[in-house]
């Protein structure tokens, strides 16, 4: 299939069944728009997805990190205990 029939309806099944030819016609740029509709339906579906679990381990590593600041400086000040 070229891609100027593509555009154009295309038969894509001829049966001949009882000496009566049966054609089914589809428009290639609908199958094309619906293909691409879905792939990029998926694609937005997994990109939220990546969006939520970076934003999850953002925010879990951002604790991490905050807790551990806070357990680091908690006991380290010396300042006056050196007598």
């Amino acid at each position: 299939m070229t891609l100027s029939s593509m555009f154009k309806p295309a038969t894509l099944c001829q049966c001949i069944q009882g000496g009566v030819v049966k054609k089914t016609r589809i428009f290639g740029i609908t199958t094309l728009a619906t293909m691409l509709g879905s792939i990029w339906a998926e694609q937005a579906d997994l990109l939220l997805l990546q969006l939520w679990l970076l934003g999850l381990f953002t925010a879990s590593l951002m604790a991490f990190t905050a807790a551990a600041i806070s357990w680091w400086t908690d006991g380290s000040t010396d300042q006056g205990s050196s007598r």
